[in-house]
């Protein structure tokens, strides 16, 4: 009897090393690789996308966490930066909270500017070049 409650308690022990093992950071390397999630993109497509990344090292182990952590209906959809050095938790919580990159500018083209003012105002703001936008006429 004392060998199998032993048995069953080196194994808990190894699975748990395992789990928090699979859940720090996959490399050291503090690289950013840019991360797209679309909407309705489910819980085991994102892990196993963040696993191909080279983001996480268990695409299962990351789910486990979501859903023990109750964030696997929480992601939102967004591009996103993520380092190599991070934690799946601290991943998990970037994917959670919102924090994607907003490429969203907001511009003003006043009423009676030619196209040359408007492709100029671009390339001031970094939109685009005057050349770009005026060949698109």
């Amino acid at each position: 009897m004392k060998k199998i409650i032993f048995g069953l308690l080196a194994v808990v022990i190894i699975l748990v090393i395992y789990f928090f093992n699979a859940l720090a950071a996959p490399s050291g390397e503090s690289a950013t690789v840019g991360f797209v999630i679309t909407a309705g993109e489910s819980l085991k497509a994102v892990s196993a996308d963040l696993k191909k990344a080279g983001l996480i090292k268990n695409d299962f182990v990351f789910q486990i966490y979501a859903k023990l952590k109750k964030q696997q209906g929480k992601i939102l959809a967004g591009e996103y930066f993520l380092a190599k050095n991070m934690s799946a938790g601290k991943i998990l919580a970037a994917l959670t909270s919102g924090e994607a990159v907003n490429n969203e500018k907001i511009i003003t083209i006043i009423e009676g500017w030619r196209a040359e003012e408007i492709g100029a105002y671009l390339e001031q703001r970094g939109i685009g070049s005057q050349k770009e936008f005026l060949a698109k006429e």
